[in-house]
């Protein structure tokens, strides 16, 4: 079974939705209201801070290693295409299992700092 599990997705969906809106400013439309993640109803420029802050504080939950291992995975920097942990392992030089267990790591720090609960831990399809 994969060592990757539903409750490390949802984290690593809400870190990337929230950098796609805190730091690459992605929203509908500058003058409608939206839904914020964090605040409930909110205008763009609210729910933008709000996500900022989240990743700030979803990279001080992971710390400087986890941030590192998020950015490469799961936000595809340096290359959006190479979001994998065989290409984290490849570019860090160390053993793609070692890796794995890196990001399994920094996922449930990530879930835990989010408070996704043990209920949705089971193992990804």
């Amino acid at each position: 079974g994969s060592l990757v599990t539903r409750r490390h997705l949802r984290s690593a969906r809400q870190y990337l939705g929230d950098y796609e809106v805190g730091v690459l400013g992605a929203h509908p439309g500058v003058d409608r209201m939206v839904v914020g993640p964090h605040s409930g109803t909110a205008y763009p420029s609210e729910a933008q801070c709000d996500c900022v802050r989240s990743v700030r504080m979803a990279q001080k939950a992971v710390g400087a290693l986890g941030t590192v291992v998020l950015r490469h995975v799961v936000l595809g920097i340096p290359d959006p295409t190479r979001r994998d942990v065989a290409s984290y392992a490849r570019r860090y030089g160390v053993n793609a299992q070692l890796a794995m267990g890196l990001l399994v790591g920094v996922l449930d720090r990530l879930a835990d700092h989010y408070g996704l609960g043990e209920e949705d831990n089971s193992e990804t399809p």
